[in-house]
């Protein structure tokens, strides 16, 4: 199944120009730190003023379904090095926001005590039903086997996630995220992304998590889909920034995606950035392969 007409459409609309549609926007909203985006297909709210930075509400124009749940999408959550978290979330702070132009959005934390990086996130609008979020970090000092954890949380008529594994012997498929594997699952790309997860980060109180883990990633991409009308809500990311792949057991009530970010020592004076993707649309799983390989073909 393609994507949409609209999303077509405006994939067209903006080809003659730098590829994003005019239609497709982020705007100053009623708050100090309050965005509203836009597309022919979306409808939505960034609020970098504290509590949770990400997308929420957003919906789906053509029906009027609510997609994110409060927590919002492509929100960062905890923040890591070996065996330590830096803040116990990156919600409950405060951002700094600048709009780059129509199409561009950048949300930024700066270094402070406990917190020895510059952490920025920049949306963009790459189509009606895609946008692009870069993450910047900036070093302090040395943070070794860094990772950005990336949450995304959508609403309960997305109550499966599915993630593209590793089959042994066997092509690589989506995979639900059984119960019968545990409640909370994780997708490392390989051993070295398995040791990470467990060096202890994610032992620390408060609210500690004991990830189980049914396979390999065989890439970083995860969907969760609406089976009564096949919209379709993916995730992606490159293999060499993401190191796992995460999301809690199907019907679990948080509805969530994850993306751990990095995974490798950023040495103090440096810089690190990677792209992930957020994609919306009905398609099938042919056509989210076909997008996520289109996404990685972008340098």
């Amino acid at each position: 199944m393609i994507l949409s007409i609209l999303l077509l459409a405006g994939f067209v609309a903006g080809a003659a120009g730098d590829g994003v549609p005019d239609s497709c926007f982020f705007q100053k909203g009623a708050g100090n730190k309050e965005y509203i985006l836009e597309s022919p297909l979306l409808s939505g709210k960034i609020d970098a003023s504290g509590s949770v930075c990400g997308i929420t509400p957003l919906v789906y124009r053509e029906t009027g379904m609510a997609l994110a749940s409060p927590y919002g999408l492509f929100s960062y959550y905890r923040i890591f090095s070996t065996n330590h978290r830096y803040v116990e979330s990156m919600r409950a702070l405060p951002a700094e926001t600048e709009l780059h132009g129509r199409d561009c959005l950048e949300v930024r934390w700066q270094a402070a005590e406990g917190r020895p990086y510059v952490l920025r996130g920049i949306y963009r609008w790459v189509e009606a039903g895609i946008l692009d979020f870069e993450t910047i970090v900036e070093a302090v000092e040395d943070l070794p086997d860094f990772e950005v954890f990336l949450s995304s949380y959508m609403t309960e008529g997305f109550p499966s996630a599915q993630i593209f594994v590793k089959k042994p012997g066997g092509e690589p498929s989506f995979l639900k995220a059984n119960p019968a594997a545990g409640a909370w699952q994780a997708f490392p790309g390989d051993s070295r992304g398995l040791s990470l997860i467990r060096d202890g980060r994610w032992t620390i109180p408060p609210s500690p998590v004991d990830w189980t883990i049914p396979a390999d990633y065989a890439h970083p991409l995860i969907f969760r889909r609406h089976e009564a009308t096949g919209l379709t809500v993916a995730l992606m990311a490159r293999a060499e920034d993401c190191f796992a792949v995460m999301a809690p057991q199907d019907g679990d009530a948080h509805f969530s995606m994850y993306f751990s970010l990095f995974g490798r020592t950023i040495k103090a004076g440096e810089k690190a950035s990677t792209t992930t993707r957020l994609l919306i649309g009905k398609m099938d799983d042919a056509e989210l392969l076909r997008q996520y390989g289109r996404f990685c073909s972008k340098s």
